[in-house]
């Protein structure tokens, strides 16, 4: 029986998600954590998989211990305020995956398994109270909490489990949630066996079904007597099991939530509530942050590094900061279903003339390192390596001639027209599409932006009218899996060739740290021939909160510390 996870204790293998969020500059990457491996054993493991054993299980207790003690006594109370960058399309924690909906919402609900928010190694138990695996690794067997309740009062069991499972493969028309990207494909079916046990065979072993179950935006369970009532969908009913319950929503002035007397966590949470002020302006945000209105940098569009620093430089006695891991890249993605990007060469071609050290310098302030599809880590090309590579190599002038004979090849010897699908009122996508015009430009492609507000943006993203999009992802690790929602199934780009199939099964079911390796390598170089997307670079988010806040922690990516239950405010 699995009862809690220490990532550090697994040697390779696991798997992680990413998710698209926000987009702006931030401070050098610190080192990667180790990368995840599988384990399985009878008794309680250090790592879950339905793989087979890698490392050796140690003892974890029942519950997942709270958050490691502060140097004061944690205190109850207060409202904690906050910002937000945007108004959501709508309030669905289920389907609207986007961080717009869930760094609102993510505080009212929970997973079966989620990132312990005091130490991002550690994948603990919430609405599982224990999990296990079969033999041959097809079957995973969760128990669940007894006790919790909805915040309507309607008492949580593996009907709604089932339910949220169900949908996974079949969302309701108009979404695509992440989990259609994620788990859905890992899925054959799930069991309600009895009340509290819900049982889910797989398609075949995988190591990164446990890990993705933990993401922020994928495991989220939902009620099935809202979804039954409601048409699979909660636009604007939020009724979760977690920490906080909805209060209200003004749009474009503030979403407020409520402590939860009722959670099944004992003493948690510390806060009375939560109170999120919608600022879309970029410098009434970082004003707000210097004086005290909000206490805690958004987690959904980064504030630039050089805002970060003037603040902390300006008022070091009130403010600190914690880097999150390394996990934030911007990216040039294809629309690989119609000309001219459904040819490779020309997307090669992009990719090949794109200079990466200038994009680290301008959209970055040069802090971040240079980075190809995988994270950097044990999974990913040596800084040595890439700098070998077309696209990467300081000899820009030969990468410029390999692109322009990549597209006479593919018969554009003069370049082409197209246009890039760009999100209105984020400056980093915004930033990084006329980087990526300039960029173009040097091979005889004339790129258009076309700006959108995110609702239309997102339509034409996931209807997948347009050209080139612009987008900034969050890893949740350092492996193959951390980018999957951008070539994985079911992308927006429409990549979806038998081979990459192939090559990623070939990873997730190793289960040799070495050969583990070898097959990311051999994943990331055929991502280089097919280029789904250009990769530039990868760089650490800051987070600038007051020192009033305590238990603001790292994380990995922006999905998973949205719950804010071990965060507590000094008098």
């Amino acid at each position: 029986m699995r009862t809690l996870m220490p990532l550090r204790s697994m040697a390779l293998v696991l798997v992680i998600a990413v998710s698209a969020a926000a987009c702006a500059p931030s401070p050098a990457p610190a080192a990667p954590a180790a990368a995840p491996t599988p384990a399985r054993s009878a008794a309680p493991a250090a790592a879950p998989t339905p793989a087979r054993p890698v490392a050796a299980p140690t003892p974890a207790p029942a519950q997942p211990p709270p958050a490691p003690a502060p140097r004061e006594q944690p205190q109850s109370g207060g409202i904690l305020p906050l910002y937000h960058t945007v108004d959501p399309t709508d309030l669905d924690a289920l389907w609207s995956s986007s961080v717009d909906t869930q760094y609102m919402v993510a505080s009212s609900y929970n997973g079966l398994l989620e990132y312990d928010e005091a130490d991002y190694n550690r994948i603990v138990n919430r609405l599982a109270e224990s999990w296990d695996v079969s033999a041959d690794g097809n079957t995973v067997t969760l128990k669940l909490r007894k006790g919790v309740k909805w915040h309507d009062g309607q008492p949580f069991s593996s009907a709604d489990v089932k339910a949220t499972i169900d949908l996974w493969p079949n969302p309701p028309r108009g979404t695509v949630g992440q989990q259609l990207k994620t788990l859905a494909p890992l899925i054959n079916k799930a069991e309600a066996v009895d009340p509290l046990t819900v049982t889910v065979t797989l398609k075949h072993p995988s190591n990164g079904f446990i890990i993705l179950m933990a993401v922020g935006n994928i495991g989220t369970i939902a009620p099935k007597h809202i979804l039954e009532k409601q048409d699979n969908r909660m636009k604007t009913t939020v009724v979760g099991t977690g920490p906080y319950k909805f209060k209200s929503y003004q749009r474009g002035v503030a979403y407020e939530a409520v402590k939860n007397p009722d959670y099944f966590i004992q003493g948690r949470p510390y806060l009375d509530g939560l109170k999120i002020f919608i600022i879309k302006d970029r410098a009434t945000q970082v004003a707000a942050l210097r004086a005290g209105q909000v206490l805690v940098g958004n987690t959904y569009d980064y504030m630039s590094s050089a805002d970060s620093r003037g603040v902390l430089k300006d008022i070091p006695d009130k403010v600190t900061s914690v880097n999150d891991v390394a996990g934030l890249s911007p990216f040039m993605g294809f629309n690989t279903t119609r000309p001219p990007w459904n040819d490779a060469r020309l997307r090669r071609a992009a990719y090949t003339a794109f200079d990466r050290p200038a994009a680290l310098s301008t959209l970055y302030e040069g802090t971040g390192t240079l980075g190809s599809f995988i994270p950097p880590g044990p999974f990913a090309p040596t800084q040595d390596d890439l700098l070998k590579l077309p696209g990467f190599r300081q000899n820009k002038a030969q990468d410029i001639a390999d692109a322009k004979k990549l597209l006479a090849d593919a018969g554009f010897p003069n370049g082409f027209k197209t246009a890039i699908l760009a999100r209105a009122g984020n400056v980093g996508y915004q930033n990084f599409a006329v980087f990526t015009q300039q960029q173009l430009a040097k091979i005889g492609i004339e790129a258009t932006i076309d700006s959108r507000e995110t609702s239309a943006w997102l339509q034409a993203r996931t209807s997948k009218q347009y050209d080139l999009l612009p987008v900034t992802g969050f890893t949740s690790t350092v492996t193959p899996f951390g980018p999957i929602f951008y070539y994985g199934p079911n992308n927006d780009f429409g990549f979806e060739p038998p081979e990459r199939d192939k090559l990623l099964l070939a990873y997730d079911m190793e289960k040799d740290p070495a050969k583990a390796r070898q097959a990311a390598l051999a994943f990331e170089a055929y991502l280089r021939q097919e280029v789904p997307y250009i990769p530039v670079l990868w760089t650490t988010p800051i987070r600038v909160f007051w020192k009033t806040v305590h238990g603001i922690t790292p994380s990995v990516g922006n999905y998973n510390n949205n719950r804010w239950e071990n965060v507590w405010l000094s008098k």
